[in-house]
């Protein structure tokens, strides 16, 4: 059976999706194009692009009519990747289980053995492999100048809001680098062999590996040079975050005064969805053949807290109540921030830090004066944070996925 072949591929190009992939998806869909309808295809192109780039698995039946459909279309893009630097995404358990194993003498390379087989198995993508039984982390000491490829796995993180977007390179690497879970050492050095009074020399190393060097009339000058070259070079082989705002919360602010209970507040009748739904049969149970579907919205799952009018004046009552609030907020699935009015004083700021802390949460303060507010949030490693983009689309309320621009090879 044919099927239409009357539509436009372009359109379901991603806004953020790399060039390199975004020509794999096409040439999948155009080649199969007058096969299949057109939301069929499209779903298809997906799964093989989940499949060829992020070592993903689906059921048998699927991986073989995948793997079936990609012969003769993903053939030169595999070539490629052979000469190509490995990428290897490492889980947080396994980079704390390497980086306990991490010695000062750099252990021999363990070698893999692989093969392109006509089976579901060798579909898989070949680059991505168990991190933890390959990946040895480099020596602390060595002084070898590396391969950008050596900082793939580096994860960059780009700090803004509506209204401001950090540019200066320094900084972004200052702040990534020292982003938990991806601690980097990283130096600026200025060696006095290579500083003449004319011009200044700057170097730019990541663990004792030499990323840029940059030369400038000032040694300011010089390390901003340096700076921006190395960002450059990491953009080119490492993904970047960028943190589109300060915080995001989907409560109003907690307040000193407030006792804690749950937001979840039912639809009124008069809602225009469920004045829709009531028109078009619906009873009032769950959706789905079975009636298996939730009967109750979906809510937020942070707590709010409203002002009940008698003031709480006792510190352990407080640090009772916030401990509260915080065990809530760590089993919860949500991802939104904590905000916590400005109504508390210096002091309490302070044990409302140590407690956060305590619990394994990252704390941040903005404003001044009577509008200092602190803002608490869950800790994710970046490697964690750059998996969760990728399920969502690249994109959710906090945070912006742009992928490698592709390395000069």
């Amino acid at each position: 059976m044919v099927f239409s072949t009357n539509w436009c591929v372009d359109k379901y190009k991603n806004e953020h999706e790399s060039e390199e992939h975004w020509e794999l998806r096409k040439k999948f869909i155009e080649t199969h194009k007058h096969k299949f309808p057109e939301e069929k295809l499209v779903c298809l192109a997906r799964v093989f692009f989940n499949i060829e780039f992020l070592g993903c698995r689906y059921p048998e039946e699927t991986m073989k009519l995948v793997a079936k459909l990609s012969e003769g279309v993903a053939d030169e893009h595999r070539e490629r990747q052979k000469g190509k630097l490995k990428r290897t995404f490492v889980q947080a358990s396994d980079a704390v289980i390497a980086n306990m194993k991490r010695d000062l003498t750099k252990p021999s390379p363990k070698k893999i053995k692989s093969s392109q087989k006509d089976s579901v198995k060798g579909f898989q993508y070949s680059q991505f492999v168990h991190a933890a039984s390959v990946i040895e982390q480099p020596p602390l000491h060595s002084k070898k100048t590396s391969n950008i490829g050596d900082f793939s796995g580096f994860i960059l993180f780009e700090h803004g809001s509506a209204t401001f977007k950090e540019t200066c390179p320094v900084k972004i690497l200052c702040q990534s680098s020292q982003k938990k879970g991806q601690r980097r050492v990283l130096k600026f050095n200025f060696p006095t062999e290579k500083n003449k009074q004319q011009e200044k020399y700057c170097e730019i190393s990541i663990d004792n590996e030499v990323l840029a060097s940059g030369r400038g009339s000032t040694m300011k000058e010089a390390k901003e040079i340096a700076a921006k070259e190395g960002l450059n070079k990491l953009r080119k082989t490492c993904y970047t975050i960028q943190v589109k705002q300060a915080f995001f919360s989907d409560n109003a602010s907690l307040t000193k005064d407030e006792p804690v209970q749950e937001t979840d507040l039912p639809i009124s009748q008069d809602n225009i969805g469920s004045k829709m739904m009531l028109k078009m049969g619906w009873t009032g149970s769950g959706l789905g053949k079975q009636q298996q579907g939730i009967q109750t919205p979906v809510q937020a799952s942070s707590q709010i807290v409203h002002r009940a009018g008698i003031g709480c004046t006792n510190h352990r009552q407080l640090q009772e109540r916030f401990k509260e609030v915080f065990k809530n907020y760590i089993t919860s699935k949500s991802d939104h921030d904590l905000v916590f009015a400005s109504d508390f004083s210096s002091e309490e700021r302070k044990t409302l830090h140590q407690l956060a802390h305590k619990f394994n949460l990252r704390t941040k303060s903005f404003g001044k004066g009577s509008d200092r507010h602190l803002v608490v949030s869950k800790m994710r490693a970046p490697v964690d944070l750059l998996e969760l983009l990728l399920d969502c689309g690249g994109e959710n309320e906090k945070y912006l996925l742009i992928s490698p621009t592709g390395s000069d090879q």
